[in-house]
């Protein structure tokens, strides 16, 4: 952003009244913004177009919604959305769900989709519906019936169930601590991977990954279920998916009050051979050490992942779920 913002003051100093900056000037330095998470140089960026006479468009607010999302400001993701002249299209309602998601507001993300539900022209994609089920995700517990009625949605209007709408509903559900339920929704997906419309699985296919697995484990973890657990992992491996090093950590929580040494015992042999979780799973954390602004910890997150070298990527929907 440094360099970016020395070459528009070159653009001012050079006093070339033939190169002005125009709307792909602004709009490249607010995704710009977005993307660091500065959602007051954004809006500063956004002050400035209006100083030039040059009206925000619907990129502009795109940018300004992904900062206000990654900068936590719950209230500002409506504001935005009223300040905008004539119809709000698809990607505008999709980014600012999104944005409600990131601010934890599963309330508001929902109350976006219903609202863009019925503007005169519009249909939600698939990219709003999994980020209003993200945000159902984000309370304590998930809001998982929620997540259920979306997929539900997504499959009445014939929208493709994707690798990432099934890891985010499992998740929420696992969450939720309805193991019943995050079982139900992994067997489901396993069938649909007989047919075509998984667009995130090989071939067109629905093809779990270990984001799959995570919701079914963290609600083992939570009831203590150590057998079941170890009865997962061991599927896993018939699968041929090898858990890395963020799924034996959330395994560790059951066998830690299983009461059982030797399965314990087992799983941390397993664990300290395991692969590292594919490097995306990092950003979270560090994202809101950085929002917190704790410079400490997001600078002992960098040596960490520095430490770690080439980390794993995973071939398919790496962050399980938009986790």
């Amino acid at each position: 952003m440094g360099k970016a913002i020395g070459l528009l003051n070159q653009l001012f100093e050079s006093q070339k009244t033939h190169v002005v900056p125009n709307h792909l000037t602004y709009n490249l330095l607010v995704f710009g913004a977005a993307r660091a998470g500065d959602w007051t140089q954004a809006q500063s960026f956004r002050d400035e177009m209006l100083q030039h006479q040059l009206r925000p468009d619907a990129h502009t607010y795109q940018g300004l919604l992904m900062a206000c999302g990654k900068a936590k400001e719950k209230k500002m993701v409506a504001e935005l959305l009223s300040q905008i002249d004539g119809p709000k299209l698809v990607p505008i309602y999709t980014t600012a769900i999104a944005a409600s998601a990131r601010c934890g507001d599963w309330q508001g993300a929902l109350a976006l989709l219903r609202q863009m539900k019925e503007e005169d022209g519009l249909e939600p994609g698939v990219g709003a519906y999994q980020a209003a089920m993200f945000a159902c995700s984000k309370p304590d517990p998930a809001r998982w019936t929620e997540s259920l009625d979306l997929l539900r949605e997504m499959r009445s209007k014939g929208l493709p169930v994707g690798l990432t709408a099934y890891n985010t509903a499992i998740l929420c559900a696992g969450m939720a601590h309805e193991t019943a339920v995050a079982q139900r929704l992994l067997d489901e997906m396993k069938k649909e991977g007989g047919r075509e419309g998984g667009e995130e699985g090989k071939g067109g296919r629905l093809v779990p990954n270990n984001g799959s697995y995570r919701g079914l484990i963290k609600s083992l973890a939570k009831a203590g279920a150590y057998e079941k657990c170890l009865g997962v992992l061991e599927e896993m491996a018939k699968e041929g998916l090898e858990p890395d090093l963020l799924l034996y950590t959330d395994a560790m929580e059951v066998f830690a009050r299983s009461h059982n040494p030797g399965a314990t015992m087992r799983i941390l042999n397993q664990m300290k051979g395991a692969k590292q979780p594919d490097l995306r799973l990092y950003l979270a954390p560090l994202i809101d050490a950085d929002e917190a602004a704790e410079r400490p910890v997001v600078e002992m997150f960098v040596k960490e992942v520095e430490k770690l070298g080439g980390l794993h990527v995973a071939e398919q929907g790496g962050e399980g779920g938009g986790m």
